[in-house]
C-alpha cells in the first residue's frame, strides 16, 4: 500500500484510541519512576567521578583492555588589540571597517522592521491605563494549560 492510500485509509478508518487504565495513578507512578531514575543517575555520576578522580590521582592509565584518554581543549583565545594596532595598523583598520559595515547593516535592518513589533511592556508605558492597552492585544491562540497530579 502506498503512502497516499494508507493516509486515505487512516482518514476513513482511524486507529482506535488507546485506553489507559487508572490514568491519574499512572501519572503518579511515572513521576515516582522518573524521580528514582534521576536519583540513580546522580548516584552513578558521583560514583563515576569518584572512580575517575582515583584513577587520575593514582596514575592508573590502563586496566585490561581499557585505557584512560585525556582530551585537552584550549580556552578561547583573544586577540591582543593593542599589539595588533601597533604592529599591523592597516589590518586593524580593515577589521574596523568590517565591523562598522556589519553594525551599519544591522542598524539598517532594525530600522526596516521598526514598528512591525511592539512589546506589551512598551504598550503599557505608552498607554498606562489597563483598559486602554488591552484593546490592542492580539491573542492568536488558546492559553497553555499545564496539568499535574498530586496525591492527597
Amino acid at each position: 500500500m502506498e503512502a497516499r492510500e494508507e493516509a486515505q485509509s487512516l482518514k476513513e478508518n482511524p486507529l482506535p484510541e488507546e485506553q489507559v487504565q487508572d490514568p491519574l495513578y499512572t501519572v503518579i507512578m511515572m513521576d515516582i519512576r522518573i524521580r528514582e531514575a534521576r536519583e540513580e543517575i546522580e548516584y552513578c555520576t558521583a560514583v563515576r567521578q569518584n572512580a575517575l578522580d582515583y584513577a587520575i590521582a593514582h596514575k592508573v592509565e590502563t586496566e585490561g583492555k581499557l585505557r584512560l584518554v585525556s582530551d585537552v581543549k584550549q580556552p578561547n583565545q583573544k586577540v591582543n588589540v593593542d599589539k595588533l594596532r601597533a604592529e599591523k595598523p592597516e589590518t586593524f583598520t580593515f577589521i574596523q571597517g568590517l565591523q562598522r559595515r556589519y553594525l551599519v547593516e544591522k542598524v539598517r535592518e532594525q530600522f526596516r522592521t521598526l514598528g512591525n513589533a511592539v512589546t506589551i511592556a512598551e504598550l503599557k508605558k505608552a498607554l498606562p491605563l489597563k483598559a486602554t492597552h488591552e484593546m490592542f492585544l492580539h491573542r492568536p491562540g488558546e492559553p497553555t494549560v499545564t496539568y499535574s497530579v498530586v496525591s492527597d
